[in-house]
């Protein structure tokens, strides 16, 4: 089976270095997993369960004992092929932000390092129609430095990061299916749930956001550039002088309109 190819570009002016480029999931099993050891049915000896079935007279049989257990996650197969598929997107740098609190129109406040990338936006509840309550929740737009590119018309299902975000509390990120042939934004829109007082959250430099797999058996081959192409820069420049571009549109429109009159 033939791989996938996605490229990601960034250059000076979209501040992406390697800390926070997105990159192959693979990259980003937690520590944690990796270091669970597999358990031998004599430690499961110890566990309520084991001690429940001894209770109930189930006694291991000796030729059991000293074997692999898969009592544990060291082995499960949902997990690990989670991290066999797609790339993560990054926080692009050290990001505090301070939403207020609920039954308030107090506005978001942030402080980054960033002088250059307009790396925070915040949508109105005009743009979704309230559907999440605005005196409950605070909308927020992380802009990712990075652009992505893939010159097949491949869907990819954008999901929350779940498990690197368990401290933020109250966090919800957007899902949504994306392709990369004819638009190439990466960037994270989430909502955090109001508390009764306002609250400070803090992401880290290069904690995964948001998961990207792309809906096809085929492995992908990932190549990370430092220098856009100059369809990119027209995509780019397009995006920043409007505040919806209709650039991805207008370019498949064109692409599918020479291809039925080839």
């Amino acid at each position: 089976m033939d791989t996938l190819s996605l490229n990601f570009y960034t250059d000076d002016k979209l501040c992406g270095v390697p800390a926070n480029a997105p990159d192959r999931a693979y990259n980003f099993m937690p520590s944690w997993f990796k270091e669970i050891k597999p358990v031998s049915f004599e430690d499961c000896l110890n566990t309520e369960m084991n001690q429940l079935c001894q209770q109930e007279g189930q006694v291991i049989p000796l030729k059991y004992r000293g074997m692999k257990a898969h009592q544990n996650m060291s082995k499960c197969q949902g997990f690990k092929n989670l991290f066999k598929r797609g790339f993560y997107v990054v926080c692009p740098e050290d990001i505090v932000i301070q939403i207020g609190a609920r039954n308030t129109d107090a506005e978001l406040i942030f402080n980054s390092s960033s002088k250059t990338l307009n790396l925070i936006q915040v949508h109105g509840p005009d743009q979704y129609n309230s559907c999440f309550d605005p005196k409950e929740w605070q909308h927020l737009k992380i802009n990712i430095p990075w652009i992505a590119q893939c010159d097949e018309d491949i869907p990819f299902m954008f999901t929350k990061a779940s498990w690197f975000l368990d401290e933020l509390e109250g966090l919800e990120i957007m899902p949504g299916v994306l392709e990369y042939k004819y638009q190439h934004g990466l960037h994270v829109n989430m909502f955090i749930r109001k508390k009764e007082s306002p609250e400070r959250y803090v992401f880290k430099l290069g904690t995964p956001l948001a998961h990207v797999i792309p809906l096809t058996e085929r492995k992908l081959d990932i190549k990370h550039h430092h220098e856009l192409s100059e369809e990119l820069k027209e995509y780019t420049q397009t995006n920043m002088k409007m505040a919806y571009s209709p650039y991805s549109r207008n370019k498949k429109r064109a692409v599918l309109k020479t291809q039925l009159a080839g």
